[in-house]
Formats: structure tokens, C-alpha cells, sequence
């Protein structure tokens, strides 16, 4: 788990298969475009980019994709020669093995592939055992798994979140198992570990000077139970907490009201305007942001992302501090403003999302109740994230405890991995010498 994560298309490689935007290809606006499609209600999210070679509009309303080419103002139908284009963009000069159909399978539970289900699974003709998940909404592809991710998630992250497909599918029928049988596995080991400590004798020692009654492999699990059975109880209580039980404590998400603040209200399909032309090159995707009232282009790259004037595609300038300062006091009105200032590399609470390549920041603090923080990003001019009590004590409980995320490790990976591998070696070994023991009682 630490070296292979589980299967998923990260923005960074969806973003490099795709080619620049041709704004001279585009003859229907977003707003026209969405009329003709016959949708009355405004969509959720619109995304621009180029798909076979044309552009195309991606409109998100409730559970469900629905694309239309920007240069007909037809809706987009995914048959098998798109698909088979898709595959070209995002595989080229691969063949394809088998194509079918389904709704989910093990690599494809996330619930992030609704609104694209069902899926086209494609197996590619290729010594990496690729297999591309085709959505049958926009025809992009949504998903890619390769053979040696497939057979060490089995080993790995399917074990680990007891993440077999027809659990997985009841969502909350999965979150129920995964509180009660680390709530129970908790109470076990923590009367193991008190058990264990009943039985040490540091001045009235046991025979030949032993403070441990126990030879052979009960000895072993009885000196390694105390030793990593702290960690253990540590890694089950975080992963308790993983699943939010009872709605005690979670990561904070801003309200709708925070965001209108924020943005200074909804994008209307009105104000998505293109301009005739883009300064940056390789612009891959754009989206429409609002901030301070004001729409601006969401312009991505293979590796960032910058706002442009929607009038002339210029790049805007980056927000000061005053600017950014001002729209998170719209977010808490009324509430004392403690603090504005910037971080380069993040602290404790917010790290930079590698895919967006957003480093400084500029972190406000509040002095409501909450202690509501915010984390500003003056080159988008969006709210990268924001935390509370609640989240900040999420961050220990869950990051510290489950991931070892903490002071001095934090920026010591090749540290933090190797105590992992450390503490899972004394943990397995608690696990076979308990395993031993039990068998070795039920044998008798």
C-alpha cells in the first residue's frame, strides 16, 4: 500500500493524454450548446476540452455526464469508433484485446465513476495487462489499471479495507463492518495488551530471573504484543475513525453559504464566454471560476493551472494578500480576522496537492468558536482547503496515528516508510505467534 496505490486516473495523467484547445473550432457557446440539448435546469459543472480531435463541452447535472460537440451542437454519442479514438489518444499504437460493458467491477467501485456508469471496460493488447474504463456518458477514459497494480492491491489495499466488490457496492453496509470489526479488534487487543502487562515482573521476577512467565511462542507474542500492541491499538482506533463513526469528528467541508461568499454567487451558462483567442499554449481543459463576483477561465495544463481574462484569454495576475484577505472575511462576517500569512510549503494542516502544483498559500485564521482556518491560493483564486477543531483533531487522530504523519517525519519519507515497515514486521509478528498459540490450544 505504501509503494502501489489502488487503481485510479489522477488529473495529472488525464490531463496529459488530451491535446490543446482549438477555440477556433468551437462555433456553439456553452449556453447554446445547453439549450439545444433541451435540459432545462443550469449543470452543476462544465468542463471544455478536445476529444477526437474536436472540441467538446462536459456538463455535469445531478448523477450524470452528458457531452455535446462544441463545433455541431450535437450530443456526443459513444459508440465504438469514439471509443475506439479514445483509445488511440490516450494508447497510441495499441491495439484492443476484448470491449464490454458492465456497471462495476473491483478497480471500478468508486463511487467518483456514478455519474459515468455504466463503464466500457477495455482490455488493451499490451505486456502490461492495461485494461482503460471507458465512460459511456463523455467516451473519455476514466480509468486505468495495469496487471502489477491489479495483483499487489490484492495483497495490499483490497485486504487492508475489506474492499471486495459485492461489500463495496453496499456502501454503508461496508462502513458498518469496517467500525464494528476495528471497534472489536481494538477492545481485544487493548485487554491483550492489558493482560500482558499484568503478567510482567520487574522486581519479583518469575524463575531464572524472567520477568515473563512465557517461553517459546508465547514468550515472543507476549514481548512483542507490548512493544508493537501499542501500535496496533494506535493503527486500529485512526482506522475506527477512518469511517466516521457516529458522526463523531471528520475533515471539514465548506458550506454552500461560504462558497457564495466567497465567489460572490453561481455561474450562470450566460457568463461562460470564451475569448477569440489564448495566450498560454497546451491548455488542455478550461472551466469557468468565479471569485469576488468576477468570471475568469480555469485554464489547466499537463502539470498546472492558471486563470485567464475571459475577454482577451490573458493570464491575471496573482491575488495579493489584502485581496484574498478581504473575500475570507465574506466568508465569516462579523468574526474577528486573527491572522493572514503566507506559507510556501504548507504547515501540519495543508500540504500542496502535487497534481496541481499550488505551493504558497495564504493561510486565515479566524477567532470564531471553531477556529475556522482557510487556505488560499493566489494564483486561482480558490479555497484550497479549510479546517476547524474538528478537522485539525481529524489530522492527528487519523494522519499522525494511522499514517505517521507527524513531526519530524513529515518531510522525512524514506524515515516515515521505514518505520511502517517496522512496526507492520512487529505486527505481524504479534499476529502469527497469536495464531500459533491458538491453533496449538485448538489442536489439544
Amino acid at each position: 500500500m505504501l509503494y502501489v496505490g489502488y487503481p485510479k486516473l489522477n488529473q495529472e495523467e488525464r490531463l496529459a493524454t488530451l491535446r490543446a484547445v482549438d477555440l477556433s473550432k468551437i462555433k456553439f457557446s456553452a449556453e447554446k450548446a445547453w439549450a439545444i440539448a433541451g435540459s432545462h435546469n443550469e449543470p452543476e459543472i462544465v468542463r471544455l476540452n478536445m476529444h477526437n480531435d474536436r472540441p467538446t463541452y462536459h456538463f455535469l447535472q445531478g448523477d450524470s455526464w452528458l457531452s455535446i460537440w462544441a463545433d455541431t451542437g450535437q450530443r456526443l454519442a459513444v459508440d465504438n469508433d469514439l471509443i475506439r479514438g479514445s483509445i488511440r489518444e490516450f494508447s497510441p499504437h495499441v491495439g484492443i484485446q476484448s470491449s464490454h460493458l458492465i456497471t462495476r467491477d473491483q478497480w471500478s467501485i468508486s463511487s467518483g465513476l456514478n455519474a459515468h456508469r455504466p463503464l466500457h471496460k477495455i482490455v488493451l493488447k499490451d505486456d502490461k495487462g492495461t485494461e482503460l474504463y471507458v465512460s459511456s456518458h463523455t467516451g473519455e477514459v476514466v480509468l486505468d489499471t495495469q496487471l502489477n497494480e491489479r495483483t499487489w492491491n490484492w495483497l495490499g489495499s483490497v485486504i487492508h479495507w475489506i474492499y471486495f466488490t459485492p461489500l463495496r457496492v453496499e456502501r454503508e453496509l461496508w462502513r458498518q463492518v469496517i467500525m464494528w470489526t476495528s471497534g472489536a479488534a481494538f477492545v481485544l487487543t487493548a485487554l491483550g495488551m492489558w493482560l500482558g502487562i499484568q503478567r510482567i515482573r520487574i522486581k519479583r521476577r518469575y524463575s531464572n530471573n524472567r520477568v515473563s512467565p512465557y517461553r517459546g511462542w508465547a514468550r515472543w507474542h507476549h514481548f512483542s504484543g507490548l512493544i508493537a500492541g501499542i501500535f496496533c491499538i494506535t493503527w486500529l482506533f485512526s482506522g475506527w475513525l477512518s469511517v466516521k463513526p457516529f458522526d463523531w469528528i471528520s475533515s471539514r467541508k465548506m458550506s454552500e453559504q461560504e462558497t457564495l461568499a466567497w465567489t460572490g454567487g453561481k455561474i450562470s451558462l450566460g457568463e461562460m464566454k470564451l475569448p477569440s483567442q489564448l495566450a498560454m499554449k497546451e491548455i488542455k481543459e478550461i472551466e469557468w471560476a468565479k471569485f469576488d463576483g468576477k468570471v475568469r477561465l480555469l485554464a489547466y495544463t499537463a502539470d498546472s493551472k492558471y486563470l485567464l481574462d475571459i475577454s482577451n484569454g490573458a493570464a491575471v495576475a496573482t491575488f495579493d494578500q489584502t485581496v484574498l484577505a478581504h473575500r475570507a472575511q465574506a466568508m465569516q462576517p462579523g468574526v474577528t480576522q486573527i491572522s493572514a500569512e503566507w506559507l510556501n510549503d504548507g504547515d501540519m494542516y495543508y500540504r500542496s496537492n502535487p497534481e496541481h502544483k499550488i505551493s504558497k498559500v495564504l493561510k486565515v485564521e479566524f477567532a470564531d468558536n471553531e477556529r475556522t482556518t482557510y487556505y488560499l491560493a493566489p494564483e486561482t483564486g480558490q479555497v484550497v482547503s479549510s479546517h476547524n477543531n474538528d478537522s485539525r483533531l481529524y489530522r492527528w487522530l487519523f494522519n499522525a496515528l494511522h499514517c505517521m504523519d507527524f513531526p519530524p517525519l513529515r518531510n522525512d519519507e524514506v524515515s516515515r516508510q521505514a518505520i511502517i515497515i517496522a512496526l507492520s514486521l512487529g505486527g505481524i509478528l504479534v499476529s502469527v505467534a497469536g495464531v500459533v498459540l491458538g491453533w496449538r490450544r485448538l489442536r489439544h
